[in-house]
């Protein structure tokens, strides 16, 4: 019995762990055509199919703050070419954003160093 007892304390340390550790914050869900991205803290972003490309949304405590179907700091109405690009396009917003820079503007050499495609 004493060896349960010195046990017990452990197992559930150990089992808090694992679960604490695949639980990660940045968890993508694909629904049909759509990505979704949870950003800590109340940050969700969204992949979602345009006509010939790719947008996203960024969702603050699930109320829209931005809806964006062309890619930002590019002439015309350019759609971005992946799902991952409108998602690390996205993601870069929300830094700014947390960093109280509002709007968040990207710009052409941010693109590049996010190697999205335009």
């Amino acid at each position: 019995m004493t060896f349960i007892k010195r046990i017990f304390p452990v197992w559930i340390s150990v089992q808090f762990l694992l679960f604490s550790c695949s639980n990660t914050s940045n968890e993508k869900i694909v629904k049909n055509d759509t990505v979704f991205q949870k950003i800590e803290p109340d940050f969700l972003i969204k992949s979602y199919p345009v006509s010939t490309g790719w947008g996203y949304s960024i969702y603050v405590q699930n109320r829209i703050l931005i809806k964006q179907d062309n890619i930002p700091a590019v002439g015309g109405m350019k759609e971005f070419k992946t799902s991952i690009d409108a998602l690390n396009t996205a993601s870069l917003a929300v830094k700014k954003i947390q960093h109280n820079l509002f709007p968040p503007t990207i710009s052409i050499h941010e693109l590049d160093s996010l190697k999205v495609l335009y």
